[in-house]
């Protein structure tokens, strides 16, 4: 009996085995490039905080300097407020290049940041730009991570560089950093 079951076992097997097509993924029409791709995004990667900031801090200098020089050559013919209307779709294609979100924020802009921040290091946060812009001090860039919204800050004030004379900060630029785009962007 035990026989039988056996035999009548391989032969179910190798029925199914020999109707069924047997094909490799390109065959099938799959795109094999995008499979390693997504397979590679999909791997469990160990990223330490100081490769977070390093990685923040490497993307947004760049992008900063661009925006800066780009405000600036706008600046010459237009004022401040229609600048920031002009340059806007430049800035959104850095953004999603970078994968970042962003804000322009004037003194009144920190003003209302620091009245409706959500959480203390927000508070903290904006209290010392709002001190620092009001006090006319000096602005250097600077990465924070939210803990509560996961995400990284690089602030860094806007610079005219052809125009030495006028140092005092007028604006900052924020770029938010989800965690989530960093581990994605990460090589």
């Amino acid at each position: 009996m035990k026989r039988l079951f056996a035999w009548g076992w391989i032969a179910w097997l190798s029925t199914f085995g020999w109707s069924c097509e047997v094909k490799t993924i390109k065959e099938a029409g799959y795109d094999v490039e995008a499979i390693q791709e997504e397979i590679k995004l999909r791997k469990v990667k160990r990223i330490t905080p100081a490769q977070f900031v390093a990685w923040v801090d490497e993307h947004s200098a760049s992008v900063v300097v661009a925006l800066n020089r780009r405000l600036e050559a706008c600046m010459h013919q237009h004022p401040l407020a229609d600048c920031e209307e002009q340059i806007r779709p430049y800035i959104d294609s850095l953004a999603a290049v970078h994968g970042f979100r962003y804000e322009f924020l004037t003194l009144k802009d920190l003003q209302s940041k620091h009245e409706t921040a959500s959480t203390e290091q927000e508070k903290q946060l904006w209290l010392a730009y709002l001190y620092d812009m009001e006090q006319g001090h000096d602005l250097q860039t600077n990465v924070q991570f939210i803990k509560e919204r996961k995400e990284y800050w690089y602030t860094a004030p806007v610079v005219f560089y052809e125009d030495a004379e006028s140092n005092a900060p007028v604006a900052l630029w924020l770029l938010i950093f989800p965690q989530k785009e960093i581990v994605k962007r990460f090589n």
